[in-house]
């Protein structure tokens, strides 16, 4: 154990030699994380702090290197570690030239709306998450074109354009062979047939959620996975599995019954090919969640939607400069035994700990 947090400790001081004014300013301002804000927060020249974007094309392989280390030699040998995608939204709803902008549903303020749609691959250990890449994901046409004559934009077909799924099966190819991880978990936005044979042909365990309308075979039956007899909780029961066939793939269909926060009770479904009892499947699934509470955090605390650069490249560093604080406070977070990152940001902040950049313009 202590080797680990040694080669740990080692990438971190690595990390911070190469550090900008720019990073300092997102792990200890306070305030909304823009060059002007932060600049007078500091009390740095704002031109220094937009400084930092110099070569940010350069600047973000070296990032996303360091994130994919730390992510191998986190301090948790023990725990399962699950690679999780999901996506957030950077909500940007009176953008106009941003690079990447689309119109996409935020789940916090539970409608769509128009920002920048982030597909994020993430490892999870022991309840700890380490961003590791992202995604742009734009919509399949866009309004930008010429107006027509009853005053709307024309519509042109995006060549970008990527299906989420498609999407996440990139991230993981990308990083399958560089991080260890156990096994892969996502929500029911990616399950597909597509996404299922990719796992199987690639030998990957994975965990998905299921819509309770997905037609599954389970005994020779085609149903619904709510109207499927073998997955129907009796009595007390709060959850059950049974073997069967999803679009021609063999797997593990999971029902469990859980309390919400509101005192009601709801019941989902999962998909997954490991060979686990009831009760370990919903344990595996519920790994996942961290993610989410990493996006509350990023955006509260370091900014994540605050960048108001215009060019994608700028923006994506950005982006990778809050996975890297996130994830150096994440390892901070681990060694002194802390309950939540925001506790080690507070505590940063709080001592007003500071680095000098007399020496470097960059």
């Amino acid at each position: 154990m202590q080797a680990l947090f040694q080669i740990v400790e080692h990438c971190i001081c690595k990390v911070k030699a190469q550090t900008t004014p720019y990073f300092y300013g997102l792990l200890f301002h306070e305030g909304r994380k823009n060059c002007s804000s932060m600049g007078r927060g500091l009390g740095m020249p704002e031109k220094r702090i937009r400084k930092s974007f110099k070569n940010a094309k350069v600047k973000t392989g070296p990032i996303r290197k360091n994130l994919q280390l730390l992510a191998q030699k986190i301090p948790l040998p023990d725990e399962m570690r699950v690679l999780a995608v999901d996506g957030t939204m950077l909500m940007k709803a009176f953008a106009q030239k941003i690079d990447h902008l689309a119109h996409d549903y935020d789940g916090v303020i539970r409608r769509a709306t128009r920002g920048l749609s982030l597909m994020v691959i993430s490892l999870i250990c022991g309840g700890n998450t380490i961003p590791l890449d992202f995604s742009f994901w734009e919509n399949k046409t866009d309004k930008t074109g010429s107006k027509k004559n009853n005053g709307k934009l024309e519509e042109k077909p995006n060549s970008k354009y990527k299906t989420k799924i498609i999407m996440a099966i990139e991230l993981i190819s990308a990083l399958k062979d560089f991080v260890f991880f156990h096994y892969v978990a996502m929500d029911g936005a990616f399950l597909s047939d597509k996404m299922v044979g990719f796992l199987e042909t690639e030998n990957l365990e994975y965990t998905m959620r299921a819509a309770r309308n997905r037609k599954v075979i389970i005994d020779g039956c085609e149903l619904k996975l709510c109207d499927q007899p073998s997955l129907k909780l009796i009595k007390n029961e709060r959850c059950k599995t049974a073997k069967g066939l999803y679009k021609g793939h063999e797997c593990n269909f999971i029902v469990n019954k859980r309390k919400k926060r509101n005192g009601k009770w709801e019941t989902y479904y999962i998909i997954s090919n490991m060979n686990l009892s009831a009760k370990e499947h919903v344990e595996a699934y519920s790994r996942r969640w961290p993610i989410d509470k990493s996006f509350r955090t990023m955006k509260q605390y370091l900014g994540l939607r605050d960048c108001q650069m215009c060019d994608g490249i700028r923006q994506a560093f950005h982006i990778f400069n809050v996975f890297m604080a996130y994830a150096i406070a994440t390892i901070e977070k681990i060694a002194n035994g802390k309950k939540s990152v925001e506790e080690i940001l507070n505590e940063w902040r709080l001592a007003k700990k500071s680095q000098n950049f007399s020496q470097s313009d960059d």
